[in-house]
Formats: structure tokens, C-alpha cells, sequence
């Protein structure tokens, strides 16, 4: 979650990891990219017809939470929409969540960086309005990062830029 991630780096048991911008905020980061929150759906769905859905159009379904410590951005959207999710389980792993959804166990929001080349059979839908995380490498300021972590970061940083990761092979 992004809680340890976050004290990892503080304590110097990594040089580096991927959080949001707003949980680093006592960290030194760079922007990576913008990713954008989608819903995801059992198959047979009766919703998954939909090209966009609304987060009020689920306020009463089975909802499935990525546990990301005191930081859930599904959490802070609902909060913010005036909305209280039916809150069924709470997961600390996103491939889990995606296959409890396709199993018909309930619906999630979830990155879509996370959902590219998936291979469960579930449906994915934008929100309407779209809802972003940004994404940004985070480490501790000062030369503690070591000559391999700071190579790694550097090219994490180049190809997030570039895009290239996002391109079907």
C-alpha cells in the first residue's frame, strides 16, 4: 500500500517506489503520468452495455475495494460524489479484484494502467467524469539513492514520458 511504500522510502530500505503525487507529499517526486480510474464489471453485467458510467450509478452494488492503506482513491471519490458504497471486501492485491469481479463477486474501480493486457474476462467502462491518479516516482532527497536505483529511476521516468510501456506488442 502506499503507506509502506512511502515509510520504505523515508526509512531507506528502498531508494525509490511509485506513488501518487498527493501521498508523497514529504518526499521529493517526479511526475510520471496520468492514469486514469475505470470501472470494471462482471462480463454479463447489466450495466457493461454502457460506453460511460456514472459512480452513483453503483451506489447500491456489491463494491470491491483495493486496500491501499488510509489513501483509497475510490474511497475519496465516493466521499466526494456524496455517496456510500456498498462496501463487500477489501483486497490488497488488484488481480485478486479482478478476478473476484469476474467470478461475479462484485465491481471495482481500478487504474488502467494496472488493467493493460489483462486476461480475465471482465468489462471495462470510463466514468463519467473521468477520474485521474498521478502517478510519480518518489524518493528521498539528498545522494541516498544508490547508482543502480538512480539509473532505474532515470529510465522509469524516460519511458513513462514516452509512453511506449502503453503500446500493444
Amino acid at each position: 500500500d502506499y503507506e509502506t511504500v512511502e515509510l520504505w522510502i523515508k526509512e531507506g530500505i528502498v531508494d525509490f517506489g511509485f506513488l501518487t503525487v498527493d501521498v508523497a507529499d514529504r518526499l521529493e517526486k517526479v511526475f510520471l503520468l496520468r492514469d486514469e480510474m475505470v470501472m470494471i464489471l462482471p462480463p454479463n453485467h447489466p450495466k457493461a452495455k454502457k460506453s460511460a458510467l456514472k459512480l452513483g450509478d453503483f451506489a447500491g452494488e456489491p463494491f470491491i475495494f483495493l486496500d491501499q492503506g488510509k489513501k483509497s482513491e475510490p474511497t475519496e471519490y465516493f466521499k466526494t460524489a456524496g455517496i456510500e458504497p456498498n462496501r463487500q471486501y477489501r483486497v490488497y492485491d488488484d488481480y485478486t479484484i479482478m478476478n473476484m469481479v469476474e467470478q461475479g463477486l462484485g465491481v471495482s474501480i481500478l487504474p488502467k494502467l494496472v488493467l493493460h493486457r489483462h486476461h480475465q474476462n471482465i468489462e471495462v467502462r470510463a466514468l463519467t467524469p473521468p477520474i485521474f491518479r498521478e502517478v510519480c516516482v518518489a524518493y528521498n532527497g539528498g545522494d541516498v539513492i544508490s547508482a543502480a536505483g538512480k539509473t532505474f529511476m532515470d529510465f522509469a521516468v524516460a519511458v513513462a514520458h514516452d509512453g511506449d510501456f502503453l503500446t500493444e506488442s
